[in-house]
């Protein structure tokens, strides 16, 4: 098999990340399957890479697709697949504290809560904010998601806790 030179890999990464931005740029403009067909060219683009660091942006595909099927298809077990991809390509090529990782549990905890199971969300949440320590940014969304849910149970003292972590 011939291997193939890195700056093709470069120029691979380069469509994809491009793909990836005009599926998010259509999903804002409310164009859903356009997006998602998008997403999906990302992917097939994805197959000629080589594993390894390059595939990092795959696991970026992979998460878009999930929160379109999620919030616009409302195809929860679909998202959670998504995620679980993205997930252990992020696993296999990126350190176990980098913040895609915390996105991606993110994500998960988003699925699992839309599906009513709390408890999973709970723990997708904590792994999150355990994985991103220090960056406030995604740990903020994390903090109000997790408050958001413990508000629905009724856990009223520790979701202001929450949501005051995340201001």
């Amino acid at each position: 098999e011939v291997q193939k030179s890195p700056s093709s890999h470069t120029d691979t990464v380069s469509v994809i990340s491009t793909y990836n931005g005009m599926a998010w740029a259509l999903m804002a403009k409310g164009k859903d399957i356009m997006a998602m067909d998008t997403f999906r060219k990302a992917l097939n683009e994805s197959k000629r890479l080589v594993p390894g660091k390059y595939e990092r942006c795959k696991a970026d595909t992979y998460n878009g697709m999930s929160i379109i099927m999620a919030t616009r298809f409302e195809k929860l077990d679909l998202a959670m697949d998504s995620c679980q991809k993205a997930l252990d390509i992020q696993k296999k090529t990126v350190g176990p504290e980098d913040a895609s990782i915390a996105r991606t549990y993110n994500n998960m905890g988003n699925i699992t809560q839309a599906q009513g199971r709390f408890e999973a969300a709970i723990s997708w949440y904590r792994k999150a904010l355990k994985t991103d320590e220090g960056v406030h940014m995604l740990s903020s969304s994390t903090c109000n998601n997790m408050g958001g849910l413990l508000h629905k149970r009724g856990d009223l003292e520790e979701a202001l806790s929450y949501y005051n972590k995340a201001l």
